[in-house]
C-alpha cells in the first residue's frame, strides 16, 4: 500500500483517533480499545489513501496519453487498474466483512441485532462486563 519509511508513512503512524466517551461508554471504550479502534481506522486510511493516489494517477494518464507511447501507456494503465481492482476488494472486504459481520456477531452475543430499536433491552449480555469482554473481542477479530 504505502512504503515504510515515505512521508506519508509517518504521516498515518503519527495520525490519531481521538474520542473522548461520556460515562458510562467510556468504561467500555478505555484506552486498549481506543487504541485498537485506532489501528482499524489508520488501516482503512491507508487503503482510501492508495485508491485515492490511483484514482490521480489515472487522471494523470488521461492527461498525458498523447506524451506516452501506446503500448506503454496500456501496460501502466492495466497494472494501475489491477492495483485499483485489488485495493478496492480490499476495502470492501474490511468495510464488508471484517467491521459489519463482526458486529452482526457481536450484537447477537449481546442480546441485540443489526438494527437495535432504542427501547429494546440488551438481554443476553448478563453485566456491563460481560459486554465490555464481548466488544473488546470484536475490535481483535476485525484486526485479525
Amino acid at each position: 500500500m504505502i512504503a515504510k519509511g515515505t512521508v506519508v508513512d509517518r504521516v498515518f503512524e503519527h495520525l490519531v483517533l481521538v474520542y473522548n466517551a461520556p460515562w458510562p461508554i467510556n468504561i467500555c471504550l478505555h484506552e486498549r480499545v481506543l487504541a485498537k479502534y485506532n489501528t482499524v481506522f489508520c488501516l482503512i486510511g491507508r487503503i482510501k489513501y492508495a485508491i485515492w493516489e490511483l484514482e490521480s494517477v489515472y487522471q494523470f494518464l488521461r492527461e498525458h496519453r498523447n506524451d506516452v507511447k501506446w503500448a506503454n501507456l496500456f501496460k501502466i494503465s492495466a497494472w494501475r487498474h489491477g492495483m485499483e481492482v485489488v485495493m478496492r476488494a480490499l476495502d470492501s472486504y474490511i468495510s464488508l466483512h471484517a467491521i459489519q459481520s463482526q458486529w452482526g456477531a457481536f450484537a447477537k452475543q449481546i442480546g441485540g441485532s443489526l438494527a437495535v430499536e432504542a427501547n429494546e433491552e440488551l438481554t443476553k449480555a448478563k453485566s456491563l462486563d460481560e459486554v465490555c469482554e464481548k466488544h473488546e473481542t470484536y475490535v481483535d477479530l476485525i484486526l485479525q
